[in-house]
């Protein structure tokens, strides 16, 4: 599948990942959403990427435009456990930002309700975690994903990255057509994304008496 999509002749890919925390040293990556062409994406399971499958996927990285969804999360994590780099990202979270400020309208799924036909796609996947948090008495603040067994995850993860591929093929245009959308897209929002996973993976130096 890597192979296929590096001989793709389209100039960008969707990226999604699954992980077992919010934040890197806390919890691994669970698996690796891809999609390269409309409406066919896969889920890779992390125990599947070994050395040569971590270099195809670098490889990709290298030769492809990589489409994120709230990039600085996914980017830390590769980052800190694959050791990837991204030498040219997107992000549609952002790219939404530019078009609508409103906050709380800027989540994966109000986005694919919105611009693709794939719909409440994740609905089967929380049912099966509603049901399984009855069956084992387990709090909602104590389940994370590494408790959903791989063949549950894997079509809603899968469709994660075929949906921000939809949604970049749809919003990107529509930014950079408008100057001044482009500017503050490429010149703030996206070196600042970079910014901001170096501040939070480092911290910062502050004077306390200043403070």
């Amino acid at each position: 599948y890597l192979q296929a999509a590096i001989a793709s002749p389209n100039s960008f890919i969707a990226l999604d990942s699954e992980t077992g925390a919010l934040y890197p040293r806390n919890g691994a990556v669970l698996g690796i959403s891809v999609c390269y062409e409309r409406d066919h994406g896969v889920y890779i399971d992390s125990d599947c990427i070994d050395e040569e499958c971590s270099d195809l996927f670098q490889e990709l990285f290298n030769k492809k435009t990589v489409v994120f969804h709230n990039a600085k999360f996914d980017l830390a994590f590769m980052a800190y456990h694959f050791n990837w780099t991204f030498p040219q990202y997107e992000d549609t979270m952002l790219l939404h930002y530019c078009i609508d400020e409103n906050p709380g309208t800027h989540g994966l799924k109000q986005l694919a309700l919105q611009f693709t036909d794939y719909g409440d796609y994740e609905q089967p996947m929380y049912e099966w975690i509603d049901e399984y948090r009855k069956k084992t008495g387990c709090l909602k603040e104590d389940f994370t994903f590494d408790l959903i067994p791989f063949e549950v995850i894997q079509p809603y993860a899968a469709i994660d990255a075929v949906v921000t591929f939809l949604i970049y093929a749809r919003l990107k245009p529509a930014v950079t057509k408008n100057k001044k959308l482009d500017k503050v897209y490429n010149g703030i929002l996206i070196p600042a994304s970079t910014f901001l996973i170096e501040i939070q993976d480092n911290g910062v130096p502050f004077d306390m008496a200043r403070l």
